[in-house]
C-alpha cells in the first residue's frame, strides 16, 4: 500500500472540503465563548482567599440534600429494573440558583447575581452518574415552585430547563464545547453552551458546560410548530436512549435494520418521542414513526449508493445499469455529474467523491458525503 499517495489524497481532500466549506453560510451568529468573551484584568481589590473567575459563576443552594443518583430500598441495596440496572432517581429538590456574569470585570460570589431565581435540581446523566463529578439539571420554577419560569443565561434564549453537563472523563473540558459550536456553525440548530464554574452549597464544584435543554420553547430555541392533539401531521422531538416508561413514547423505525437504534424493550438505543409531551396521540405517534422511517431509509440508501462506489464494490458501469435506480440521491448531482459519461472517464474515487459534493447544491447530500469523503 503506498501510504505517501494515501496522505498526500487526505491532505488534498482537506484543503478541497475547506475551500467548500467556505461557500457555506452559517445561519446563525453562533456566539463563541473562547472567541468574543471579553478580556478581564486581574482583580487587585482583594485577597487570594476571595474566589474570582473569569468566566461566568452559578452558586446553587439547595433546601435539603440533592437526592442520590438511584433508587434504594429501606435496607440500603439499589432497586433494578426487569434488566437488572439501576433504576435512576429523578427527585427533584429545590433550590435558589445565583448566576453572576458580569462582561466587563471577573466576577465573585459577594457580587449582585444578574440572575436569583427559584428552582429545581436534580442529578442527570446515565453512566455518568456514577462519576465524582456530577451532571445537573436545572428547571427554573415561579415562586410557587411548580410554574416553569422561563430565564435567559449568558444571552442564550430564555427557557426554564438547563443542563449542567460536568466533563469528567474528557480532561480537556473541550469535547461538548467544539462539538456543539461546530455543529452550530453547520446545523439549524444545536444546543449554545457556555463555560461557567458551579458552587453547589458553598462546596465547588468545578468547571462545567451550562447546555441548553433540546426542546419545544415559544421563545424559539427550536424553530417548532406547537402541536395540536387534533391534528395528525405534528412536529416532534426524539432521542435515543434507554426508552420511555410510557410505552406510547416508543417506536421502531428503519433505524433498527440499519443497526443505528434498537427495538422497543432492548436496554439501550431505543427511540422515544420527546415532543409532543403530555399531547402526544397514537395517531401521531404512528405519522412520526412512518416519517422518520421514510427519512431514515432515504438517508442509508444514500450512504449505500456512495459506499459502493468508493469502496469499488461495484464498477461505474455496473452502477450507472443496476444500482443506481433504487438510490436515492438528489437530481440536481446525478444530472450535472453526467454518470453516462463517467464510463470513458478515468476518475478516482477521491475525484469522484469531490465532484458529486461540488455539484451537489442540497447541503443535507453535502453533510451525509462528507463523512465518507474525508
Amino acid at each position: 500500500m503506498n501510504y505517501k499517495a494515501i496522505s498526500l489524497a487526505a491532505v488534498a481532500a482537506m484543503l478541497i472540503g475547506a475551500c467548500l466549506l467556505q461557500n457555506i453560510e452559517p445561519k446563525n451568529n453562533r456566539y463563541h465563548q473562547h472567541e468574543e468573551a471579553l478580556p478581564k484584568a486581574v482583580c487587585t481589590d482583594h485577597g487570594e482567599d476571595v474566589f474570582c473567575t473569569h468566566l461566568p459563576l452559578m452558586a446553587i443552594t439547595t433546601d435539603g440534600p440533592i437526592p442520590e443518583a438511584y433508587l434504594y430500598d429501606a435496607a440500603g441495596n439499589a432497586i433494578t429494573d426487569t434488566n437488572g440496572y439501576r433504576v435512576k432517581n429523578r427527585e427533584t429538590v429545590s433550590a435558589v440558583v445565583k448566576y453572576f456574569d458580569h462582561a466587563e470585570r471577573n466576577n465573585h460570589l459577594s457580587d449582585e447575581a444578574v440572575v436569583s431565581e427559584k428552582a429545581q435540581v436534580r442529578v442527570r446523566g446515565n453512566m455518568s452518574r456514577d462519576f465524582d463529578k456530577k451532571g445537573y439539571a436545572i428547571a427554573f420554577k415561579e415562586e410557587d415552585l411548580l410554574t416553569g419560569k422561563d430565564v435567559s443565561l449568558s444571552g442564550m434564549t430564555a427557557d426554564s430547563d438547563w443542563v449542567l453537563h460536568g466533563p469528567f472523563m474528557d480532561k480537556t473540558l473541550l469535547r461538548n464545547y467544539l462539538c456543539y459550536n461546530l455543529s452550530g456553525e453547520i446545523m439549524e440548530y444545536a444546543p449554545n453552551v457556555r463555560f461557567c464554574e458551579l458552587f453547589v452549597n458553598e462546596e465547588y464544584m468545578g468547571v462545567y458546560l451550562l447546555t441548553e435543554k433540546i426542546k419545544y420553547n415559544e421563545n424559539g430555541r427550536l424553530s417548532l410548530s406547537k402541536t395540536d392533539p387534533d391534528i395528525t401531521e405534528t412536529s416532534y422531538i426524539v432521542q435515543v436512549d434507554r426508552g420511555a416508561e410510557d410505552s406510547l413514547r416508543n417506536i421502531e423505525t428503519y433505524g433498527m435494520y440499519t443497526y443505528t437504534t434498537a427495538p422497543v424493550g432492548d436496554v439501550y438505543g431505543q427511540m422515544e418521542i420527546v415532543y409532543p409531551s403530555f399531547t402526544l396521540t397514537e395517531k401521531q405517534k404512528q405519522y412520526i414513526a412512518t416519517l422518520f422511517t421514510k427519512q431514515w431509509s432515504e438517508w442509508h440508501n444514500r450512504f449505500r449508493c456512495v459506499y459502493l462506489l468508493l469502496t469499488d464494490k461495484v464498477t461505474l458501469a455496473q452502477w450507472t445499469e443496476t444500482v443506481r435506480p433504487p438510490c436515492v440521491i438528489p437530481k440536481q448531482g446525478l444530472q450535472k455529474l453526467r454518470i453516462s459519461s463517467l464510463k470513458t472517464l478515468n476518475m478516482t474515487r477521491l475525484t469522484l467523491c469531490q465532484t458529486m459534493m461540488k455539484v451537489s447544491k442540497n447541503r443535507q447530500f453535502f453533510r451525509l458525503v462528507t463523512p465518507i469523503c474525508w
